[in-house]
């Protein structure tokens, strides 16, 4: 078919394999999500162009355009969105949730102008990284589990339980590289299932899977969770290297102070 065709004349043009494909299904591939996204932003800067001269020059709306790991981390903005719309009454918050590194080169390209994670290394001299909180992971119990009196457990005390853990292509890599510590410990890769959302993870728990490790990150107070020892993360917010405009300055402060 010529859509067909066209697909595989600009996979050949860009190098890269947009989509999966199998007998019984199509899905798209890492590379195919962040191209999606990357051609979303174009269309919207085009459009934003065109409108640009539609609109008197004092009702422009300025963006401030955030990137996230999960839509969990967006939760925790409705306080800071709040503070910003009182102070710039003519600015346009957009949120953008990619689970790939690929966040990072959009924040570097001008793409973005923050990007609220976990610590990580990201190998890039012009983003800088500013702490808003030490995060703890937790486990998420199911109902009337023997650990739900207990303050701490350590990752060795889950050996034998069935755990969830994140999909490690889509979960952020400051908490990737920690549960990982944590399932090397446990050894016990036939008990391991996997969610690609922290979502999931709560409903899976929820249907009795087993043990969610989660950062502990607008949870419910619903569920049990029980801090794991010794795991902590540094969670905040990536800028670009550079002189930040009122609007970012107060959303990162604000950030700190929620």
């Amino acid at each position: 078919p010529a859509v067909t065709q066209q697909i595989k004349t600009l996979e050949d043009e860009i190098g890269a394999k947009l989509f999966r494909r199998s007998t019984r299904s199509v899905e798209m591939t890492s590379e195919g999500i962040i191209f999606m996204q990357d051609a979303q932003s174009i269309l919207e800067i085009a459009r934003r162009a065109e409108n640009r001269f539609k609109t008197p020059s004092e009702e422009i709306r300025k963006e401030l355009r955030i990137g996230f790991h999960t839509a969990s981390e967006i939760l925790l903005m409705k306080p800071v969105i709040a503070g910003l719309h009182h102070a710039f009454p003519n600015l346009y918050p957009t949120f953008k949730v990619n689970p790939f590194r690929h966040l990072y080169k959009q924040l570097e390209d001008g793409d973005l102008d923050a990007v609220v994670s976990f610590k990580e290394y990201v190998p890039n001299l012009r983003i800088e990284y500013k702490e808003i909180s030490q995060v703890e992971i937790v486990a998420i119990l199911p109902e009337n589990h023997r650990f739900a009196d207990k303050s701490c457990i350590v990752a060795e005390e889950l050996k034998g339980e069935r755990m969830i853990f994140l999909d490690p292509h889509v979960a952020p890599g400051g908490f990737n590289k920690a549960q990982q510590q944590i399932a090397d410990s446990l050894n016990d890769f036939s008990n391991f299932f996997f969610s690609s959302f922290p979502e999931s993870s709560l409903v899976f728990v929820q249907a009795g899977y087993g043990i969610a490790i989660l950062p502990d990150i607008n949870i419910d107070d619903s569920f049990i969770k029980v801090p794991i020892k010794s795991f902590v993360l540094s969670f905040g917010v990536y800028t670009r290297c550079e002189q930040l405009s009122p609007e970012l300055k107060k959303f990162v402060e604000d950030i700190k102070v929620y």
